[in-house]
């Protein structure tokens, strides 16, 4: 076994929901710009952005899950779902504005 592995896994599990919302961000900006400038049919643009948004949602909703029950919860259990409720919000947020605005203008 490596030596970094024990620093590993609890830095992959305090920045998951920050590597989430990253990929995220990426797939809807990155489909929402494509689509536009490939004269790609604009009403798919609003239902890959709440497809995105809920697959995130649900993987930072797991991650936080993992507090539940936990009476004295590690300070990486207590971070990582710290972390995953913010990138939850962005999402949250992320999605709200882009749905808001339209695609392709």
């Amino acid at each position: 076994m490596d030596a970094t592995a024990p620093f590993l896994v609890p830095a992959l599990r305090v920045s998951g929901g920050a590597l989430v919302w990253a990929v995220h961000f990426v797939v809807v900006y990155a489909f929402a710009a494509l689509a536009c400038a490939s004269r790609f049919d604009a009403r798919a643009v609003p239902w890959v952005i709440t497809a995105a948004s809920v697959v995130a949602a649900a993987v930072l909703a797991r991650m936080m899950l993992r507090l539940r029950g936990a009476t004295h919860p590690a300070f990486v259990d207590w971070l990582s779902g710290v972390i995953a409720a913010l990138a939850m919000i962005a999402v949250v947020w992320e999605a709200a504005s882009a749905l808001a605005a339209p695609a392709c203008t």
